[in-house]
């Protein structure tokens, strides 16, 4: 009988541990959904954004602006998109 409640007590356990890792898997699902929807708005604001500030930044300053072309490209590739 001692044998069968000590096997009823770590069921149970078991159990619980198993709820609380779906709870945690389904929480880590959750935040990486709202990771990728929060970037892909950054990519399409950076898309949106980068290359009309970037003309007029190239317009107002007329200098060599490579610099800035650089960053924003290797920005972009970071985001998984070209330009």
């Amino acid at each position: 009988m001692a044998c069968r409640s000590l096997l009823q007590s770590l069921l149970t356990k078991i159990r619980e541990k198993q709820t609380h890792i779906e709870n945690a898997k389904s929480l880590i699902d959750r935040r990486h959904t709202e990771i990728t929807q929060k970037e892909r708005a950054v990519a399409n604001e950076v898309q949106y954004f980068g290359p009309s500030s970037y003309v007029v930044k190239s317009c107002a300053c007329n200098c060599d602006v490579s610099p800035c072309e650089n960053s924003v490209i290797w920005h972009s590739k970071q985001l998984h998109f070209v330009l």
